[in-house]
């Protein structure tokens, strides 16, 4: 897997909270009713928050595991509180480098 898969994933994962964070507003904006929605728009708001969420976890968990092409370490670190790194911990490559 190249460094530029590994930001592919991560730009991925980022999306996937991004669009959990707007269904779950966009849910709590119709509970306390600025502005009305069906019930079935809920439901499908509800379960795609879910989806989203989820989905970020499974990635956030697979990108560190993801290993650097050019060094084999960690690309983001196994502690490291920073997954959405351009860098590779280790050797410091990104997308692109050559040489």
């Amino acid at each position: 897997m190249s460094i530029r898969q590994i930001r592919w994933f991560q730009r991925t994962c980022q999306m996937s909270f991004l669009l959990a964070a707007l269904t779950i507003t966009l849910v709590f904006a119709a509970i306390f009713q600025l502005y009305e929605i069906s019930g079935k728009t809920g439901n499908v708001l509800s379960v795609a928050f879910v989806g989203f969420f989820v989905f970020g976890l499974l990635l956030s968990i697979f990108l560190r595991t993801i290993r650097c092409p050019v060094c084999g370490h960690t690309f983001v670190g196994i502690d490291d509180k920073e997954l959405f790194t351009h860098t590779c911990r280790n050797c410091g490559r990104r997308a692109g480098d050559f040489g």
